[in-house]
C-alpha cells in the first residue's frame, strides 16, 4: 500500500463548500431581513401620508363654535352701557368652557371721535389694551359658559366708551372684538371681526 497519499474529501463534502453553502444561506437571510424591513417602512411611510392627508380633508371639529354674532346695528349713546350681545355656539370639547371677549378701536375716519376699552380702568392692568387683552378679568369673563359638549350662550356687554370730541348723531364707530378662551388667554383667539355700530344721541346730541 502506497504511502504519503491523503485520501480525497467526498464529492460535496469539501469544508470550503460547507462554509460557501453557510455564507450563502447567511447571506439570503440577511437579505430577506434588509427587504422586509424596507418594506415595513415604506408600508409604515406610505400609511402615515395617508393618514396625513384623510386628517387635511376631514379635520376634527374645533373646541369652541361661534354662532355668526350679531352686533346692534344702531345704539343709543344713553342706552350704551346696558346693551349685551348674545353670543352663542357649541363646545366640542369636555370640561368648564370660560370665554371673553376683547375690543379694540377700528381705524376709521371717525375713530378720533372716541375712545372704547376696558369697563375695569380701576385696574392697573386694564388700562394698557396690549396687557388688558391677555387678562380675562378686564372684559367680564363667563366661566362656565357650558360644562363638557353641548350648545353654550354668553351675553355679552359692549365696551367702555368715551368721547373725544363733538360729534353728530348717526356717528358710526367700527370695533374690532375678538372672542378669547379664559383658560389659553394667550392664544389665538377663536373668533374676531368688526362690528359697524352707529351711535345715536338722545340727550346728547348737541355734544354738550
Amino acid at each position: 500500500m502506497a504511502k504519503g497519499h491523503a485520501k480525497p474529501d467526498p464529492p460535496g463534502r469539501t469544508s470550503g463548500s460547507v462554509i460557501d453553502r453557510l455564507t450563502g444561506r447567511l447571506g439570503k437571510v440577511t437579505a430577506l431581513i434588509a427587504a422586509t424591513g424596507t418594506l415595513a417602512v415604506a408600508v409604515l411611510t406610505q400609511w402615515e401620508r395617508g393618514s396625513e392627508q384623510i386628517a387635511k380633508l376631514f379635520p376634527p371639529a374645533p373646541c369652541v363654535v361661534l354662532a355668526p354674532a350679531k352686533f346692534p346695528a344702531i345704539v343709543k349713546l344713553s342706552e350704551w352701557d346696558d346693551v349685551r350681545v348674545q353670543l352663542s355656539g357649541e363646545n366640542n370639547c369636555p370640561g368648564e368652557l370660560g370665554l371673553y371677549v376683547t375690543y379694540s378701536r377700528a381705524e376709521s375716519k371717525n375713530s378720533s371721535l372716541f375712545a372704547i376699552g376696558s369697563r375695569h380702568i380701576e385696574l392697573p392692568t386694564c388700562s394698557n389694551y396690549l396687557v388688558a387683552e391677555s387678562e380675562p378679568r378686564c372684559w367680564n369673563p363667563k366661566k362656565p359658559v357650558v360644562v363638557g359638549k353641548g350648545p353654550w350662550t354668553y351675553p355679552v356687554l359692549l365696551p367702555r366708551i368715551e368721547r373725544l370730541a363733538d360729534w353728530q348723531s348717526g356717528q358710526k364707530i367700527f370695533v374690532d372684538w375678538a372672542l378669547h378662551n379664559t383658560d389659553a388667554p394667550t392664544k389665538p383667539a377663536i373668533a374676531l371681526d368688526t362690528a359697524t355700530i352707529e351711535i345715536q344721541s338722545d340727550i346728547l346730541a348737541t355734544g354738550k
